[in-house]
């Protein structure tokens, strides 16, 4: 008779042992779960924006009365100048009760101008906005923002189109002087969407 050393007796017993317990379902068993109430809509889905074309540009009137001049955006702005910024996104909305907000932040537009003229650019801004969506359809969106989307608008093309004139003169009646000299549009618009809770 051949002996056999006691650990791989010992081995093989816990192996059959293991096998035997897992297989007849009195193994080990954890169940882990987690819950969060939410007080919103829950959507999944695609939320995002493509970035269009954006031009800037300078109207300027001519002198003699006949049709202005259209100047390239970083042309040295002139007392009498219009500013027109046109700027587009394709809204990216495919999902179950998704609703969100698009908004145009023009913060950074005129960050690089003199205080003096940034506030008068601001204050005169008109904004105009436009949905077109994939089928033709045109939605004018209130100017100013921000602006709702759901899932109907995917595809759809925003277009901004904003515009400010510079006043002959400075808010304080006299000449521009050194705050217009040489200054161009330098600045930058940001659209952001934002899903809705």
């Amino acid at each position: 008779m051949r002996v056999v050393p006691g650990h791989l007796v010992r081995a093989c017993v816990a192996g059959v042992l293991a096998i035997g317990l897992l297989g007849g379902g009195a193994g080990t068993y954890a169940a882990w779960s987690d819950t969060e109430t939410h007080a919103g809509r829950v959507a999944a889905g695609e939320l995002g924006l493509d970035a269009g074309s954006t031009t800037i540009a300078v109207i300027r009137p001519s002198a003699d009365g006949s049709a202005p001049a259209t100047l390239p955006g970083d042309a040295p702005l002139v007392a009498g100048d219009t500013l027109r910024i046109t700027t587009e996104v394709t809204v990216r909305a495919r999902g179950t009760s998704l609703a969100a907000t698009l908004l145009l932040d023009l913060d950074g537009l005129f960050g690089t101008q003199a205080p003096e003229l940034a506030e008068v650019l601001r204050r005169d801004l008109v904004v105009d906005v436009e949905m077109r969506g994939p089928s033709g359809s045109v939605r004018q969106a209130p100017a100013g923002g921000p602006w709702s989307v759901t899932e109907a608008d995917h595809g759809a093309t925003v277009t901004a189109t904003i515009e400010t004139t510079l006043p002959a003169t400075a808010p304080d009646g006299a000449a521009w002087g050194t705050a217009l000299q040489g200054r161009s549009t330098a600045g930058a618009v940001r659209w952001s969407l934002t899903q809705e809770a």
